[in-house]
């Protein structure tokens, strides 16, 4: 765990800035690779995801700041700190979705097929967003004893909610070992990258590439849900990440069953199975 990147005079740079405005870049090439088969500039790609990621700051930090409201009430100048940490995943991901409805709304274009392109680069960005996380020391997991365990240096997150919990003693250089959850949510986002760039190209209709993500991801959050050892926001029995996750596969599924089979525009032929 290291957030600090550079320290310039007064100005502090944190791995988490840099890491969201590479997810931007990202996002630019991911979106201007696929896009210009059909006719989409460097341009628009760029404006697609300076809109894209203006508003999954905005819902991300809006439900983040819901979820600790007493701690900003406090301490309100740090509602706009986000280069530190402080998003939450699904709420980008809400405000993400009314972006897109508004752009295609505005460009006269199908939802589903605008949507079918922003979701690919999403888990690139995830992907860069978890590494800092780690960085920071935010989103940790559960105490894992053994080799396999990482542990976090005093004045960290983790090494706070142990001192607190009477686990570790205020003298305790690190906290206990604990899963590396952040990383292995990065390295599945990762892999779900390539998924779904690979049937881009080969999606039949407008709306398959959004169903297979959330077919895909939730699943993967809800059983990382398991592994988290920050404080939790809870419905229930379930974290308010695993109700989410939930919703949004029931979503995929009836978004994936519920169209008829009808080709999509500038797709190839292929068909997507169901994973």
């Amino acid at each position: 765990m290291h957030p600090v990147c550079l320290i310039m005079g007064d100005r502090v740079i944190y791995w988490y800035g840099i890491l969201m405005a590479t997810a931007f870049l990202a996002g630019i090439l991911t979106w201007w690779g696929l896009g210009r088969r059909e006719g989409r500039d460097a341009a628009w790609a760029s404006d697609l995801a300076f809109w894209a990621m203006l508003a999954g700051i905005v819902g991300a930090r809006v439900a983040y700041i819901i979820s600790d409201w007493h701690y900003f009430w406090a301490n309100p100048l740090q509602i706009w700190r986000v280069d530190r940490g402080g998003l939450i995943f699904y709420g980008g991901f809400v405000g993400t979705i009314l972006m897109v409805l508004f752009m295609a709304w505005r460009r006269k274009e199908s939802a589903l097929s605008l949507g079918d392109l922003m979701v690919t680069a999403l888990p690139l960005g995830h992907f860069l967003g978890r590494i800092g996380c780690f960085l920071n020391g935010c989103c940790f997991g559960k105490p894992l004893p053994g080799a396999w365990g990482v542990q976090f240096p005093a004045d960290s997150p983790a090494w706070w909610a142990h001192t607190e919990s009477g686990l570790i003693t205020s003298e305790a250089r690190w906290s206990l070992p604990v899963h590396a959850v952040q990383l292995h949510e990065a390295a599945l986002n990762f892999l779900l990258f390539f998924v779904l760039v690979y049937a881009y190209p080969r999606r039949r209709r407008p709306g398959d590439i959004v169903a297979l993500y959330l077919m895909l991801y939730p699943p993967i959050r809800f059983c990382l849900e398991l592994l988290r050892g920050d404080q939790r926001e809870q419905w229930g029995h379930l974290s308010v990440a695993q109700g989410m996750s939930l919703i949004f596969f029931l979503a995929g599924l009836i978004l994936w069953f519920a169209r008829p089979a009808t080709a999509a525009k500038n797709s190839s032929t292929s068909a997507i199975s169901p994973p």
